[in-house]
Order: structure tokens, then sequence, then C-alpha cells
């Protein structure tokens, strides 16, 4: 990809962020794969190794040392040795992940929390919108 595909793709500013910078994530928690080989936010080569959804589909990895990947990958603990805890946002931490929001501020967001269902989307996608005029609950 380009430099100029980048920039117009992921520069986004704080005035195309509707939602408001304290309910918006800029930045979340995902440990590497199994391997080591995916996953560095410093990395010069791949988008898709610097970029999670909050629900992800079983890309880049189909399956892992547990079987076959939900198709559907949500947001919770995850295990360094399973390939599919990859495929979305996870963490380590027995409770849940960090997350900084656009405001700068940094939050521990719980796996229950996360994913909590609020109409079509859980609490992270609501979260993970610039521009979704979701209503999320205050004590999340």
């Amino acid at each position: 990809m380009d430099d100029a595909f980048l920039k117009n793709k992921f520069v986004v500013s704080r005035f195309d962020v509707t939602d408001g910078l304290s309910n918006t994530i800029m930045i979340a928690e995902r440990p590497p794969s199994a391997t080591g080989q995916w996953g560095w936010w410093d990395t010069p080569c791949c988008t898709q190794d610097v970029l999670s959804p909050v629900r992800g589909r079983n890309d880049p990895f189909s399956s892992g040392t547990f079987g076959n990947c939900p198709k559907i990958a949500i947001y919770q603990l995850g295990r360094y040795q399973d390939d599919c805890a990859f495929n979305a946002v996870w963490a380590l931490h027995p409770t849940g992940g960090n997350f900084c929001m656009g405001d700068a501020s940094v939050r521990t967001i719980s796996f229950a929390a996360g994913d909590q269902q609020m109409a079509v989307f859980s609490l992270l996608e609501a979260l993970a919108s610039r521009d979704g005029d979701e209503v999320v609950p205050v004590d999340y």
C-alpha cells in the first residue's frame, strides 16, 4: 500500500470523532500471535498486523490449538498458545483489557461489559465507532 492511501484511510482528526473522544476507543490491547510473527504495532509490513476488529472473523487464522476459530471472534481472555485469540481484541488479564480512549485516558473494560449487547452492537463495538451515535452507559 502506498503512503497516500494509508494517510487517507487511517488519519482521523479529533473533529471526525462525533461520538465524543472519551467514548471512542483509539488503541486496544491485543498481544501478539502464538508464533510472535503477527501483532506488532510498529510493523512496516502489513496493515492486518496492526489493526484488529473488536469482533473479528476468522482472519488471519481459521484454526488454532483448540480447533477451528469461531467465525465471530469475541473479546475475551485469550491464550498465547491459541492463534484464534489473535482474530480480535483480547488480553491476558483475568478480568479485562486496557484501552486508550480518544481523550488519552486509559480504561480497563471487563470482558463481560465489552460483550454486553446494546441494540445491534456490543458495547465494545459501540465504543470503537467514532461516529455511530450510539448511546453508551456511563458505568461500563
